[in-house]
């Protein structure tokens, strides 16, 4: 009589069944995103589910193309995503550029002109006095260097 080792059944039953496979995506402290088949660290991580299947099974090549496929389409969204959020953060960064430049001419304008004038509410101007120029000018140079110098 033939003895059996335990790891036989086993082993039978692990290659005949088909297994998750987890693929997981993180964002490390520096922004970049990872993907591994474990998760790392406390990291966020989000698992895609995919069958695994032995490499022996037919069609084992089909699963793998599969998986790589949805994995590849996780990095290119992901792709898109950092692309869309760095060309945002540039139109910011014009805009703030362009706000900064107008408000540096106002500030040079303020400091050219012989008088500074405000609407009196009735349609016409006011010539503001010496310390309300003189405080107009340094709201403007605090308000300059607090926005567009840092």
């Amino acid at each position: 009589m033939m003895k059996h080792s335990p790891l036989i059944p086993l082993l039978l039953l692990v290659s005949s069944t088909s297994l998750a496979a987890g693929i997981y995506k993180w964002t490390d402290e520096q922004g970049n995103v990872h993907y591994g088949e474990r998760p790392q660290g406390s990291a966020q991580e989000m698992k895609i589910e995919t069958p695994r299947t032995p490499t022996t099974a037919p069609g084992n090549n089909v699963d793998q193309q599969q998986m790589q496929q949805r994995l590849l389409r996780s990095m290119e969204a992901d792709r898109h995503e950092r692309e869309a959020k760095r060309r945002e953060a540039e139109k910011l960064r014009a805009e703030r550029r362009a706000e900064c430049k107008e408000a540096e001419r106002l500030l040079q304008e303020y400091r050219d002109a012989g008088h500074l004038f405000e609407p009196d509410g009735k349609g016409g101007k006011r010539i503001l006095s010496t310390e309300e120029r003189e405080q107009a000018t340094a709201d403007l140079e605090k308000s300059i260097q607090k926005n567009c110098n840092g």
